[in-house]
């Protein structure tokens, strides 16, 4: 039954008719007694219909909004779904000192042992004739500054070296003395123009100008305010918040990622719609790469650990997916102090193929670091310290890679799935937030089917036999991940063929039933036709 709300003037007119149908009372006019009394109860009774309409709006996800949309929404779906708040833009900045014109430095072209007092370089044209020379410059244990003077390529240095320096270090000239030092939160901006504000960004890592360099490594700043705001183009940071000295320069070479604004209501109700598992399984079928495979079936499968979701996918044809090996990958060669966050440069990396290694000694998954496969995202779980170095390698004598990932549809479909910030328009990701969706081809199993014809009169059954086994193909090849091959439904493409009388069919003797990651197939060969 509809439900269909009554006005006040419908709840008047309807209390009126009643006390007139069943009283004496008569005066019913403007400003009587009697009716002054029924507009009171009919003005209640219109709130509460009015109230009534609300709780039906917030039960329908088009009409309902703010608070009680989430709800609702993490009703729906089983609170894996919530409203993205908005997020701060990220962008990695460089440091700059005008001071240095360019850095002075060359290799070593043998080891020197400590105790040296002159050092071999392969081209020390751009030293001066006297200075400061820094050895190791990057390796805290054995960095060490020495006066020089110059003969050729030869450096005498004064006092003797404290450490050995091997073939192919550097030796920097120093221009300062001192390394430049910008803290965690140093503030650095998009200076305010004509119709807006300065947009301002906060460093979470620190930043340091080694002696002799022109420049830092690039650290992350942050936006200090969370929002579109946040999303900037490259080069647009050039200032300080406060100049630390005179020479001092940043920017940022690259645009900003991750800056996005409090999920509207209608975001939020396109989210719910596409993180159903029939949006997510639609949204990938019929994905292509340039070879021609395309995805025609996937099947969405939640596992027993929350968040955790396996979708399935097929070419028609049952394939192996194809994986390329990186045996090294340096993720960073000089880590700034307490950096945890890294990204292997391409994904989804397959399960339990990674090697890491810090500083030269392997590190544990789960114990040392955490990784996504689906992203290549890699955390450092207690930091790296400053110089460490992390490098994904492989061990020739164990077989080992840097990692593995999968290429060609595979990958295609993770990037379908997980949206890329750097391209929103072609891939603006289909799971929900929170999710981990890990894309997988199902398990093959291969289907015998033989099969005993008769044929009617005017055919001889090896007639029929070439247009039998098309239609056996057909049916158990168009089956979908995790269908079940039915006997039934054999027989009657069998029986569709025209010219066939009866069939016994042998195998299978039974309906096969088949688990929710398995696909069936046949071919010709598999068909035996008596």
């Amino acid at each position: 039954m509809t439900f269909v709300p009554k006005t006040f003037n419908q709840i008047l007119y309807d209390m009126i008719t009643y006390v007139k149908s069943k009283t004496n009372l008569t005066d019913i006019n403007v400003g009587s007694v009697l009716r002054t009394i029924l507009e009171a109860a009919a003005l209640e009774d219109e709130e509460q219909y009015y109230q009534m309409v609300k709780l039906l709006e917030l039960f329908y996800l088009d009409t309902t909004s703010g608070e009680d949309l989430d709800k609702r929404v993490r009703e729906l779906s089983f609170d894996t779904i919530v409203r993205m708040e908005a997020t701060k833009g990220v962008v990695p900045v460089v440091f700059i000192d005008e001071r240095v014109s360019s850095v002075v430095k060359s290799t070593l072209v043998s080891d020197v042992p400590a105790g040296s007092t002159s050092v071999e370089l392969y081209d020390a044209g751009s030293f001066p004739p006297e200075g400061e020379v820094i050895f190791d410059r990057g390796e805290p244990t054995r960095r060490e500054k020495r006066a020089y003077t110059k003969n050729g390529n030869i450096l005498s240095v004064s006092p003797p070296l404290s450490y050995s320096h091997l073939a192919g270090s550097y030796a920097i000239l120093s221009v300062l003395g001192y390394d430049i030092v910008f803290p965690v939160g140093t503030e650095v901006l998009v200076p305010a123009t004509y119709g807006s504000e300065e947009i301002v960004f906060s460093t979470t890592e620190e930043a340091i100008i080694y002696d002799g360099d022109r420049e830092s490594l690039p650290v992350e700043a942050q936006c200090t305010e969370a929002g579109s705001k946040g999303k900037i183009g490259s080069y647009k940071i050039t200032e300080f918040k406060v100049l630390p000295f005179p020479t001092a320069r940043v920017e940022n070479r690259v645009a900003s990622v991750g800056a996005s604004d409090r999920e509207t209501d209608e975001e939020l109700r396109k989210t719910l719609s596409r993180a159903t598992e029939l949006a997510l399984e639609n949204a990938v079928k019929g994905v292509s790469i340039p070879s021609g495979q395309r995805v025609v079936d996937a099947s969405v499968q939640r596992t027993t650990t929350p968040g955790v979701v396996y979708l399935y996918i097929d070419d028609g044809t049952g394939f192996i997916p194809t994986t390329v090996d990186v045996d090294y990958e340096v993720l960073t060669s000089s880590s700034t102090p307490g950096r945890k966050r890294f990204r292997l440069s391409q994904f989804p990396i397959k399960e339990n193929s990674e090697h890491l290694w810090r500083n030269g000694n392997l590190i544990i998954r789960d114990v040392d670091y955490r990784i996504n496969y689906t992203t290549g995202d890699i955390e450092i779980i207690n930091g790296l310290s400053l110089g460490d170095t992390l490098v994904a390698s492989g061990l020739s004598a164990s077989g080992w890679k840097g990692y593995t990932y999968y290429n060609g549809l595979i990958q295609e479909v993770q990037k379908v799935v997980n949206g890329l910030q750097s391209d929103r328009v072609k891939y603006p990701g289909y799971k929900s937030c929170g999710d981990i969706v890990y894309v997988k081809t199902p398990n093959v199993q291969y289907i015998n089917v033989i099969a005993s014809i008769s044929a009617e009169e005017g055919y001889t059954e090896s007639m029929l036999y070439d247009t039998i086994k098309t239609r056996v193909e057909q049916y158990i090849n168009s089956l979908r991940i995790g269908e079940t091959v039915y006997v039934a439904k054999l027989i009657e493409r069998i029986m569709s063929v025209d010219g066939v009388k009866n069939v016994v069919l042998s195998s299978p003797s039974s309906d096969i039933v088949v688990s929710d990651d398995t696909v069936v197939k046949t071919d010709k060969t598999r068909i035996t036709l008596l």
